[in-house]
């Protein structure tokens, strides 16, 4: 679960979100500023899903972000081994 720690910790928006001053409600203000809600934001910083390709290039006019660096760090997402489920004898 480490690697997966790291990778999300990797994300080029997060990287981007830690380094705005203050970091108090900056995923509300990146949100207002791109367009977007805050949900679709909080989905690409969980790695739920990357933008598409219009969000990217908004997003990309307000931090540098490109859609390669969304592929690239999507390409790097570790492998988690699903847990089985236990069923129960009858």
């Amino acid at each position: 679960m480490k690697e997966l720690e790291k990778w999300f910790q990797s994300n080029p928006l997060r990287k981007y979100l830690d380094q705005q001053e203050p970091r108090w409600g900056s995923v509300c203000r990146f949100a207002e500023n791109v367009g977007f809600t805050r949900p679709a934001v909080y989905k690409w910083l969980s790695g739920g899903n990357i933008p598409g390709l219009e969000s990217v290039r908004a997003i990309e006019r307000v931090t540098g972000i490109t859609f390669n660096d969304w592929l690239a760090w999507y390409d790097r997402k570790p492998k988690v081994k699903a847990r089985r489920k236990c069923r129960a004898k009858n």
